[in-house]
């Protein structure tokens, strides 16, 4: 069944597709066929005669470029949607699962950063790594998977009659269920074909099934990225179900794929829950919570001893999927081992058992072992007993390294990598604007008040109009700089929430508004390289780059004064806007800016107009394949900590005006751009005690402690939060009974 894009894991004693037969044509309990004597290729039958190029996934175009021709080569018309990345070898599954890892781990750091402290900035080094993954992520499928592997639990539940599941594929077809038993009954909303070796689930909208799978554990935690088939479809395999795989042949492309595997155990949102442990190979990986290292002599009893006490615990079950299956809706995920080096033998062959709790993955060849990869040097490979062939999805050592690093500075802190980053740097050092025109000082007021600046050097961007000499009061200078700063552009340009640009002469592509956020963000000229490297996918030429760009600028088209809006480059293969062109990015820095120097009753105003631009978390809901930049330069996250530090400032500038609403609504803006942050709820916490709101407050606590569980339903407030919360109420009744002690006295 080589190749075919419907086969399916059934008995090699009928390798047809199952859409060219009505019935198996051997009894499901035939014995398996003998794995082939030594690690060989796959046969020459087994064997495409040229690389597959994936098909469009769901959501993206037929004009995608594919991996044979790099995107803009050749092409009359450059492709300006914006769709994930399809590259043969690479697994886009795996590379959604990192980018929600590292989407997890920052906004955890994100939601629990102190007033004051740092940005997670990924490192620059490590900014092209991320990049590749957050372009070819295939979030779409990921979700597809994660989301039908909790609903089948229910499902199972739902019937009660477990079964036996030992792969997943995704693809232009849907979401099929691989059997190793034939299961004719089917499930809800899963039908099984006429052999009953697949089911293919039946579900036009994830938001039918979500609400069902979100309280479910996965049936099939054990999922790992096997590879490609023809078609395009992603072929993914529970490995506890295999006991032990011994993958065998071409060293570098074992040595790939099992650097997959140990990634996608680590970051795949199904596997949640299971434990990893590395036998050489990505040790990395073990700075990571869940994940430690192993001695390869350590691996058998390890094995052993979870085995023993899985099936103690299943009793009469036959297998943990039928566990998972029952009610308790306990998770029973499995310890999964990864062996890169060689040298597995027998003893851990008679302590592996399949569906029993843990799952190896070893170098091999493993002698006398039942499951066995075979790989060549193409890439291609055969699963053995099963006879399917598909070309396996690896991660190079290099981007395998870099992969570990990331999501290891994202768990531990990454505060050292920030001095790395990239001039510009992507924290806003908020930028020196021009002073504003100045009127006379009166007599007695060369040096501004303690409490904040006169007004006379404020920051001001370089679009707003002059004041008029004649305004010498504070406040109306203040409100004349916040009418300059909000000024309409002709392009508005929106990455305060979901990314927008306004003002089109023509309507633009996807690609074409990215290419606006991106120099909306930046300062000054951007060389075309640095351009390219960010926005589009790897292999985009410069000439194409251009054309791009071109078309951009049409789409633009020219500002009232003529000029266009991309600016003619200054230097060659430079690329800026022009100053029709403004953007909430700058607007929020240059209000942030002034009220660091204004007095406190012209600096509540600023930053409550500051804060009034904040819509969601910047750069979200952003199309698949499209924006990674944002995360991986920092972008994102340095904007979360200037409105959040924004959001602090006013809240107790409002508390201190007495203005208690205003601090609630200041910590909700926050909360906008991080959602569940603690600092914030804390915030929030204490508007509503100065508003004499027990409830609220209380409301509150309950509102924080839900959302500590958000990424972990193991995770707590943080302590210095559970004392905030404790001695701030005490305190407050304290206070209260002083309070009434003193007017009985009285």
């Amino acid at each position: 069944m080589a190749g075919s894009a419907d086969a399916g894991l059934v008995p090699p004693a009928d390798t047809r597709s199952p859409d060219s037969r009505s019935a198996p044509s051997e009894s499901p309990t035939s014995p398996p066929a003998e794995a082939p004597p030594s690690p060989s290729p796959p046969t020459a039958g087994a064997e495409p005669s040229q690389d597959p190029v994936p098909s469009p996934r769901r959501g993206s175009t037929d004009s995608e470029p594919s991996p044979a021709a790099p995107a803009g080569e050749g092409n009359e018309e450059v492709d300006l949607d914006i769709a994930p990345l399809l590259v043969v070898g690479i697994p886009a599954i795996l590379a959604a699962g990192i980018v929600w890892r590292l989407d997890r781990l920052r906004r955890l750091r994100s939601r629990r950063r102190p007033r004051g402290g740092p940005a997670p900035v990924p490192p620059a080094a490590l900014q092209a790594t991320e990049r590749q993954w957050r372009a070819i992520a295939d979030h779409e499928s990921a979700d597809w998977v994660d989301t039908a592997v909790r609903y089948l639990t229910w499902a199972v539940r739902s019937t009660g009659a477990p079964v036996a599941v030992v792969g997943v594929r995704t693809g232009p077809h849907g979401l099929e269920l691989l059997l190793s038993e034939p299961a004719r009954q089917g499930a809800p909303r899963f039908a099984a074909d006429e052999s009953g070796w697949q089911w293919r689930l039946k579900c036009p909208d994830l938001s039918e099934i979500r609400g069902i799978a979100a309280d479910e554990p996965p049936y099939t935690p054990g999922l790992v990225t096997l590879g490609t088939a023809d078609d395009g479809s992603t072929i993914l395999v529970d490995v506890e179900q295999f006991g032990l795989t011994s993958v065998e042949g071409d060293e570098a492309v074992v040595r790939a794929w099992l650097s997959g595997v140990a990634l996608d155990v680590a970051t795949a949102p199904w596997a949640g829950e299971v434990d990893l442990r590395l036998v050489g190979g990505l040790v990395e990986l073990a700075a990571l919570e869940q994940v430690a290292l192993l001695g390869l002599d350590d691996v058998p009893g390890t094995v052993a001893g979870v085995v023993a006490d899985t099936t103690r615990s299943l009793g009469l079950r036959p297998s943990t999927q039928a566990a998972r299956g029952a009610a308790g809706r306990e998770p029973w995920p499995p310890l999964t081992v990864v062996i890169s080096t060689l040298g597995a033998d027998q003893p851990l062959v008679d302590a592996s058992v399949p569906a029993r709790g843990a799952a190896v993955v070893a170098a091999g060849p493993v002698p006398r072992a039942t499951v066995r990869l075979v790989a060549g040097a193409d890439g291609y490979a055969t699963l053995y007993p099963y006879g399917l062939s598909v070309r396996l999805s690896g991660v190079d050592a290099r981007t395998a390294g870099d992969t570990a690093r990331l999501l290891t500075g994202a768990a531990e802190g990454v505060e050292a990598a920030a001095a790395e980053a990239p001039a510009p740097a992507p924290t806003p050092e908020l930028p020196v604007w021009p002073a504003m025109p100045t009127a006379p000082a009166a007599a007695g007021t060369d040096e501004p008040d303690a409490e904040g600046g006169d007004g006379d050097d404020v920051p001001v961007p370089g679009w707003a109009a002059p004041v008029a000499e004649e305004t010498v009061d504070v406040q109306s200078r203040y409100a004349a700089l916040i009418r300059s700063i909000l000024e309409p552009g002709e392009v508005e340009v929106v990455v305060l929430g979901s990314p927008q640009v306004t003002g089109w002469e023509h309507e633009p592509r996807q690609r074409s508004v990215e290419i606006v956020c991106y120099l909306a963000v930046h300062d000054g000229a951007i060389t075309g390289d640095r351009l390219r490297d960010a926005v589009f996918p790897p292999g985009f030429k410069a000439t194409s780059l251009r054309q791009a760009v071109s078309r951009t600028r049409t789409a633009l088209g020219r500002s009232a004064a003529g000029y266009q809006h991309i600016l003619p480059a200054f230097a060659a293969g430079s690329y800026e806007l022009g100053p029709a062109v403004r953007s909430d990015y700058r607007r929020f820095q240059a209000l942030v800016a002034a009220a660091r120097r204004a007095p406190a009753d012209c600096e509540i105003k600023l930053l409550r107009t500051a804060l009034g631009l904040v819509r969601s978390q910047p750069f979200s809901d952003t199309p698949p394949g499209g924006y990674g930049w944002a995360s991986a330069e920092g972008i994102s996250y340095a904007l979360e900590r200037i409105v959040t530090d924004a959001s602090h400032r006013l809240g107790e500038l409002a508390l201190a005006a007495d203005d208690p609403r205003l601090a609630e609504w200041a910590a909700r803006q926050g909360q906008r751009a991080v959602p569940g942050h603690e600092g914030l709820y804390r915030d929030l916490a204490m508007a509503k005690l100065h508003q004499g709101d027990v409830d609220g407050f209380m409301a509150v606590r309950r509102e924080a402690e839900a959302a500590a569980t958000t990424f972990d339903a193991l995770d707590a407030l943080q302590p210095e939060t559970q004392e905030f919360f404790t001695t701030a109420l005490a305190e407050y009744r304290d206070k209260g009974k002083g309070l009434r002690q003193a007017a009985n006295d009285h």
